[in-house]
């Protein structure tokens, strides 16, 4: 129940009321979802975690079979999953859009650092004086 209300049961029998009301239900609906959710962003994941000294062909991971040409692939997809994560985000409600948002900021940042744009790369290069 939702509030301090007393449960008014039906005298006609049927099932017992849980909740006084629509806005009591909604708010249990509501309460519970988030907590659905909550559970698993913080459970085990949900596909298989792989573990970089399992040695897999790049191919069984769906990359290509060129370990730079694999690197690519990841680096771009990671970049449109911040964003996507990002716009979710900005969707989402309380808990999630400021985890949501943190969380696309650090790693946007953190990929921004090691693979820059080619703007940024310009006005740059790799620690040691390589470009």
């Amino acid at each position: 129940m939702e509030c301090d209300e007393p449960l008014r049961q039906p005298i006609h029998g049927g099932r017992p009321r849980r909740f006084c009301g629509d806005s009591c239900r909604k708010k249990h609906e509501a309460r519970r979802r988030r907590s659905d959710v909550m559970e698993a962003l913080t459970g085990p994941p949900s596909w298989p975690v792989i573990l970089p000294e399992v040695e897999l062909p790049l191919e069984a991971l769906n990359l290509p079979s060129d370990p730079d040409e694999a690197v690519v692939a990841v680096v771009r997809d990671t970049k449109a999953d911040v964003g996507r994560l990002a716009v979710c985000g900005s969707r989402a409600r309380g808990r999630l859009a400021w985890r949501c948002a943190k969380a696309s900021e650090e790693i946007g940042s953190v990929l921004a650092r090691y693979f820059p744009t080619r703007a940024a790369l310009q006005d740059t290069s790799e620690p040691g004086g390589q470009p």
